[in-house]
């Protein structure tokens, strides 16, 4: 890990899923047939798998990043972070019509895909807030290069340039009238 984080709490975490209840009003929550356990009221999920001979676990995890959908029923995706090199997705869907939970999966993400789930994930109003708190202070893995026409394209210029604590020296338009001849 590194080393300026040894002392430090994690940032807190981007979120913006759907909630429901009940019918009645009160918590909507239930058991899967594999035993997780999720909560639509509270958001808190309970979930497992043993992928190639490991753990993956909601419970043990830190949740970076969570959204969601009600399309169809109610959709939740979430980023999690195990390590500084070890990150998973949780999917799951639900539908109150037809009291139908598709059983939630778990995809262990590779270290180089996950500024790109991240931005999956994130609302563009988010966005700020997410690279300031987690990506630039080294809790994610994040390749400026790979991800710069990403960010370039969603950041105003000034959150750019508070962000990166630099600022673009303005380009100049050609006139093309003068050009013609």
């Amino acid at each position: 890990m590194n080393q300026q984080h040894q002392h430090q709490s994690l940032p807190t975490p981007i979120v913006r899923e759907p909630r429901a209840v009940d019918t009645d009003g009160s918590e909507l929550a239930f058991r899967t047939d594999m035993g997780d356990y999720i909560n639509l009221t509270t958001g808190k999920f309970e979930i497992a798998r043993i992928i190639d001979g490991r753990r993956w676990d909601t419970r043990t995890a830190t949740l970076v990043a969570g959204s969601g959908s009600q399309l169809d029923g109610l959709s939740i995706s979430r980023l999690y972070r195990v390590s500084q090199h070890e990150y998973f997705h949780v999917y799951f869907k639900w539908v109150r019509e037809w009291a139908f939970i598709e059983r939630p999966v778990i995809k262990v993400i590779e270290y180089i895909d996950v500024f790109d789930t991240a931005m999956e994930l994130i609302l563009r109003e988010d966005l700020y807030t997410f690279l300031r708190d987690w990506q630039l202070p080294g809790w994610l893995p994040y390749d400026f290069g790979a991800a710069k026409g990403y960010v370039e394209m969603l950041l105003p210029a000034d959150d750019y340039e508070r962000l990166f604590n630099r600022s673009v020296v303005a380009g100049s338009a050609v006139d093309d009238s003068a050009k013609s001849g």
